[in-house]
């Protein structure tokens, strides 16, 4: 009977073993990439002629003052490609580990002086901008010839008819922060230019800044570049604002041109496809880099591990592939919502944004997920909530910059009708399409006490932005 009950025991204690091995075996496979996921790494670059790229450019805009900025901007993407196409064969290794490759555009010609500050950017400014862009014109005047070659490389710049990001996915380092410099300093020009009667050419370069940077929302574009667009045709829209409500511009007879410039924006140019596309792509390749031991890091209970221990723990708790693969699902599910939006239908997805369900300290539901081994890649699902924000705010922003184009158009209409403003409210409520508030359906706010249309914007950051928090266009008092 003893020999009996030991044998069982043994047995039991066999199979005990072999099912904790192969627990342990299981904990530690991760998954092959899905279809889905490979197509999105293998997606191929956009192929332009590097001399009609404005993408290009910008990247060498920063060349010496005798360079070649198409020359100099491609040579610059082509060395990230190349970083990035070694990472993918040669993944680097340990806490440290790079996950992306460097984008390093030219630095030789940076604006000199000290940065200018454009009035119109102020959203919130309860004054007229024209003044305040008036009162700084000598230091407008000196700015804009210490700064001649770089001015020049912008006008160019505006000129060409693509923006497609031809880099490989990695953290946008264009130098945005010189080209949003000369749009600062061209746009005060242009209005100083129409305050002293030149006011075709000052138009001129409204028209073609705001046609370039809707270019920008057009093209192949990241969230950084999205955002930059987005704050200069803020800013361009705000300083026209400023000038229809002006009594001494002469509005009517630029109606046409003017209306030409709020044009309204294509749905998938509002809805960021090109931007959340890249920004997919992005994080797919980050999260196929990833060192298990690189993500763990030096965790407290960690330390005292020795390197083998460590290295075995983090293959226990992390999953590149199984990360990515969640991930991308979770972005395919994100696409399919942030396309389909509306103006209707933004206010409900800013307060239900697509997330990743988060699985932090949440047993129940990486048991819901991964079942017995719900602790199999702990680590991976943390990220890929860490690694997902709220993407809707950032279209609601878009939606915003669109929304205060349609109100300085209907700003232009009143301002041609030239109505008293007793009447005004009776003229809105004509619905005609140039007064209706896309968000409500219904007409633009009308306040008499300061003769101003305005409406209250969606996105957290442009309510950050605006005054009281809405925008408005007033009209001559």
């Amino acid at each position: 009977m003893r020999i009996f009950t030991s044998k069982r025991l043994i047995l039991v204690l066999i199979v005990l073993g072999l099912f904790w091995t192969a627990v342990l075996w299981k904990s530690l496979q991760d998954e092959p990439l899905t279809a889905s996921a490979q197509e999105q790494l293998a997606y191929p670059l956009p192929q332009v002629d590097p001399r009609q790229n404005a993408y290009v450019a910008l990247v060498g805009f920063g060349a010496p003052a005798d360079g070649d900025i198409f020359a100099a901007g491609q040579a610059a993407i082509e060395q990230t490609n190349e970083q990035a196409i070694n990472l993918r064969t040669n993944i680097p290794q340990g806490p440290d580990q790079e996950f992306f490759a460097t984008l390093n555009a030219p630095k030789a010609l940076l604006f000199s002086g000290p940065p200018f500050k454009n009035p119109c950017n102020d959203l919130a400014a309860t004054h007229n901008c024209l003044q305040a862009v008036a009162a700084q014109s000598d230091a407008i005047a000196q700015a804009l010839q210490q700064n001649a070659i770089l001015l020049e490389r912008y006008r160019l710049l505006q000129q060409l008819p693509v923006f497609a990001h031809t880099s490989a996915p990695t953290i946008d380092m264009s130098p945005y922060r010189e080209i949003a410099a000369a749009s600062n300093l061209l746009s005060a020009a242009a209005i100083l230019d129409i305050q002293r009667g030149r006011v075709e050419q000052g138009l001129d370069f409204f028209q073609r800044d705001i046609s370039f940077y809707r270019n920008v929302l057009a093209g192949e574009n990241t969230l950084i570049s999205a955002m930059i667009a987005r704050h200069r045709l803020m800013s361009h829209y705000h300083a026209l604002s400023n000038l229809i409500a002006d009594p001494a511009f002469p509005a009517a007879r630029h109606a046409v041109r003017l209306r030409a410039l709020f044009a309204p924006f294509a749905q998938k140019d509002k809805n960021l496809h090109a931007a959340l596309s890249f920004e997919r792509r992005f994080v797919l390749e980050t999260f196929t880099r990833m060192d298990p031991l690189g993500v763990t890091g030096e965790q407290g209970f960690m330390q005292d591990m020795p390197q083998t221990g460590k290295a075995f723990f983090s293959r226990f708790v992390f999953k590149k592939n199984m990360s990515a693969n969640t991930l991308n699902a979770f972005w395919e599910q994100t696409l399919a919502r942030t396309d389909a939006l509306t103006e209707t239908s933004l206010p409900d997805a800013l307060r239900n944004p697509p997330r990743p369900e988060n699985m932090m300290f949440d047993i129940a539901a990486l048991y819901r997920k991964h079942g017995l081994l719900f602790w199999r890649n702990y680590f991976g699902e943390v990220l890929v909530n860490v690694a997902s924000p709220n993407y809707v705010e950032y279209i609601a922003a878009i939606y915003d910059m669109a929304t205060y184009a349609h109100l300085v158009d209907a700003q232009l209409q009143l301002r041609i009708d030239n109505l008293p403003p007793d009447d005004i409210p009776a003229r809105l409520q004509q619905s005609a399409a140039v007064f209706l508030n896309p968000y409500t359906g219904r007409p633009f706010d009308w306040r008499i006490t300061d003769n101003a249309l305005s409406f209250e914007p969606l996105a957290e950051r442009t309510r950050e932005q605006a005054e009281r928090p809405i925008l408005t266009a007033r009209l001559p008092l």
